[in-house]
């Protein structure tokens, strides 16, 4: 009867560690879940961030086309002005 109780007490042992176990494994199913989503957020946002630095380059190089054609243009602009004294 003593073996039978210690038996017992042996399988609500194992009970417990099992539950703790699976626990623990719903535990880190949750944080690699998260870690994942995490992941993807950052790589959507890596994703805007190059889009608009891609964008900005383009703005710049299109200044910098417009300031070129204005500077070509500056000394006909001074000799209107000049002509118009």
């Amino acid at each position: 009867m003593e073996a039978l109780e210690a038996d017992k007490a042996d399988i609500e042992g194992t009970r417990g560690e099992l539950a703790n176990v699976e626990e623990a494994r719903a535990d880190a199913e949750r944080r690699a879940a998260e870690t994942l989503a995490e992941r993807d957020r950052l790589g959507r946002d890596l994703e805007g961030a190059r889009s608009q630095l891609l964008a900005a380059t383009e703005r710049m190089e299109r200044m910098g086309s417009e300031i070129e054609r204005l500077r070509k243009l500056e000394p006909i602009a001074e000799e209107a002005v000049r002509l118009r004294r």
